[in-house]
């Protein structure tokens, strides 16, 4: 009977060498972001103050993503197709 060759140590090794995609790593960053961000955004409904939500959501979805295409082009010289396509 052959063993198989992924025993503790080598599975350890093989996790580790694993290469873990970028938009794994982009994901796990942000989503304790979000979490944090959905949290805040729902005590502010609770307190009554729904409009801060509005300007929560406008800045997240506008603002930001203007801005960070800007960042994107201008200073790390993506040009405007690399940026969609990232």
């Amino acid at each position: 009977m052959q063993t198989d060759d992924l025993t503790k140590g080598s599975m350890a090794t093989h996790f580790r060498t694993l290469a873990i995609p970028a938009a794994l790593r982009v994901d796990a960053f942000l989503f304790p972001v979000y979490m944090m961000l959905f949290s805040i955004n729902s005590l502010l409904q609770v307190l009554k103050k729904p409009i801060r939500t509005l300007w929560i959501s406008i800045y997240r979805q506008g603002f930001g993503v203007a801005f960070f295409i800007w960042v994107f082009i201008r200073f790390l010289d993506f040009q405007v197709v690399g940026v969609w396509l990232e």
